[in-house]
This record gives structure tokens, sequence and C-alpha cells, in this order.
């Protein structure tokens, strides 16, 4: 690779650093345009484009990720034609196909594992700005003592705040068990709680459910299985519950508390999301031909649209044909993540349990800049030594 080409490459780097690092901007809201992030995220998208054309590089869909994901935004951008509801579906399908040319643009080139450290950076700095936004006065209290980002333009769902902590988390917990260093493990473990106590205190509990997710699947893919290592894992975890229960848990409302006890959710049905979905699956499959093509991105208007589950909301926006390929997509996004490591393991892993309690269409960010990293491929410098001394 030359040095132009190589610079080139680095600033698609750079691009995608900038992408991550501006995601908590998307709690920000600007009249007319939706987002701040938003708004960067056309200019990264142009900027992109441009260093694409200056090389001229074409993107193409030459790999089963990319090409699932856009058979997906299609089909959905299609689904506005017979909509339901066109005005809500509109927004959807531009969103969609927004965050699609971006992800294709800034994830043309390969990522060598230098390269992997710096996007995890971008990750970590994310966590750190949201953990200085609950601690430094933007956290505040909305509703039964939960806690989530409040601004005076915007502010984050519960469920989407705790979505910024899934890479970091996997981030954390790959390292933790790789590292040698006693004083800088001690700072990755208080790092983990601080994000676990700002996830427990969101009150969200398929927030809670993705964050373990992505501690469980990072931990076990990131670290070979020994003995040591697991009774390592065990005493971590009853020394976290030890400091949980004597420290956090009284600081904590007691109506939060009560929320995140077992037998609160059996008794509000998953905040009545068990009648939403049974709702749906009555309509859905009541007979109607909506059953194949579904009724395009939020255009159901016999009940509330939002089901508070993706993949039963994408089986009544784009019915069977739409759950089929969103399912497909998910099967890639897992595939890559397996390829790419476990920190993209882990992620991708919290992701797909957020999904199962949330819909998160483009709007939803840190979900979907997870899946941008699925579509890099990871270089190994294994694989790259190994291949130079077969040329050799």
């Amino acid at each position: 690779m030359s040095v132009v080409s190589n610079t080139k490459y680095k600033l698609h780097v750079i691009l995608v650093f900038i992408y991550i690092l501006i995601m908590p901007l998307s709690m920000v809201s600007i009249p007319g345009i939706g987002s701040g992030m938003k708004a960067l995220s056309i200019l990264l998208l142009f900027i992109g484009i441009v260093l694409l054309l200056s090389e001229n590089v074409t993107v193409k869909l030459n790999n089963r990720l990319a090409a699932a994901w856009t058979l997906y935004v299609l089909y959905t951008a299609l689904s506005v034609f017979w909509s339901a509801n066109f005005e809500e579906s509109l927004p959807i399908a531009v969103g969609l196909i927004q965050v699609l040319a971006i992800s294709l643009v800034l994830t043309k080139f390969d990522l060598d594992e230098e390269d992997v450290r710096t996007i995890e950076f971008a990750w970590i700095l994310v966590s750190v700005i949201c953990l200085l936004l609950f601690f430094g006065g933007a956290g505040q209290q909305i509703e039964d003592g939960r806690i989530s980002i409040v601004l005076s333009y915007g502010g984050a769902d519960p469920n989407e705040f705790c979505a910024y902590f899934y890479i970091p988390l996997a981030i954390a917990v790959s390292r933790l068990f790789r590292n040698r260093l006693k004083l800088v493990n001690l700072v990755y473990i208080i790092y983990i709680m601080t994000m676990f106590y700002c996830i427990f205190s969101t009150g969200s509990r398929g927030g809670l459910m993705a964050a373990m997710a992505a501690v469980i699947v990072s931990w076990v893919f990131s670290t070979s299985i020994s003995i040591k290592k697991v009774v390592l894992m065990c005493i971590l975890l009853g020394a976290s519950y030890i400091v949980f229960i004597h420290y956090f848990i009284p600081n904590l409302p007691q109506p939060l508390l009560e929320r995140l006890s077992p037998s609160a959710i059996l008794e509000d049905k998953g905040s009545n999301r068990a009648y939403i979905w049974e709702a749906a699956f009555s309509n859905i499959f009541s007979g109607t031909a909506r059953l194949i093509y579904g009724y395009g991105p939020y255009g159901i208007t016999f009940m509330r649209h939002t089901m508070h589950n993706q993949f039963v909301q994408v089986l009544l926006d784009g019915g069977l044909i739409g759950l089929l390929l969103y399912l497909n997509l998910c099967f890639e996004l897992a595939r890559k993540a397996f390829r790419n490591g476990a920190v993209f393991l882990g992620g991708i892993a919290g992701a797909f349990a957020a999904l199962m309690t949330l819909t998160a269409y483009a709007y939803f960010k840190p979900i979907w800049v997870i899946f941008l990293m699925c579509l890099f491929t990871v270089k190994r410098r294994t694989m790259q030594n190994q291949k130079s001394k077969e040329r050799g």
C-alpha cells in the first residue's frame, strides 16, 4: 500500500473514530433535523464519499453481511409504499438508508489490530462521556426512581442509555482477563462496576439483561476456559455482589429496587409487553395478506406502534418476508462478530439481548453502530505473519 493510500486509509479510521465519538450527540435534539449526531453524520458521510472517490474505490456488496443489511433496508424502504401509515413509515425508511450508506462508506477498508484499539478507545471515551453526564447533573430521576440523561434539548431513553455501555463492558472484560498488571485490572473492575451501577440506576431490566449478556459472552470468548479462571470469575462476581449489596443498593430509591424485583416483572408483565405482543400476534396472524408483507415501518394503526421487541416489530412492519431478511441480517452479524473477536461478539450479544425488549430502528444509534463494527474485517497479526512466511 502506497503512502498516499495508507494515509487515506487511516483517514477512514479517523472518520469511524469520530462517528463513534459523536454518538452521545444523538441525545441532543435539533428542531427540523433530528439530532446533533444526525447532522454531523451527514457531514462524515460526505467526507467519506470524497475519500473513496479520490481513491477510485467503489462500494461493492462483496460480503454477505453488507448484502444482508442492504436487502433488509431496501425491503423496508419499499414497504413504505404499502404502509398503512405513510407519514410514520417514511422517516423510519430514510433513517435506515442513511445509516446503511454511512456504514458501507466508513467500513470499506479492513482493520488491523492497531485500528481496533483506536476504535475501542473511541467507545471507552463514549462511555466516559456518558458517565460524566450521569454523575455530573444530567442524570435525573424520570419515573419510579429511574434515572436517565435529561438535557435542556433532549435526553436519552433509559434503554438507549444502557446501550452505550455494551461495547465498553466487552472491552473491559476482555482486557481484564488478558492483562497481568494488577493495578490496571483494579481500574477495569471499578470501571465495570461503575457502568453497571448506571445501568442498574436506569431501572431498565432489558438493559441489565443485555449488559450481562455482553459481559458473559466477551468473557467466554476472550479467554480459554480453565479451573483457575472460573474460580477467579466466581471470586470477582462474589466480591461485586457484596459491594453492590452494601454500598450501591442502599443508595438506590426503593421504587427502583421494587421495579427490578422478579415479582414486579411477573406482576406488570414486563411493563405490559406481554399484552402488546399478544395483541400484535393476534392481529398479524388474523388471516390477512399482511402476514406476508406487513404494515410498513410503524404502519400499525390498531394500537401503539412500538412493540418493545425489534423482532416482533419487524414481523408486523415487514411481515414474514421482512422478518426473514432481518433474521438473516442478525445471523450474518453474529457470524462476522465471531470472526472479529470477543469484543465484537460481546457487543453484538448485548445488542441482540436488548432487541428482545425494545424497538430499535436507525434513531437508536448505539445498536446500529455496534452493527456497523461488524462490517469490518479484522486482520490478525498471526495471519499476516503466516502469509509473509509463505511468501518468503
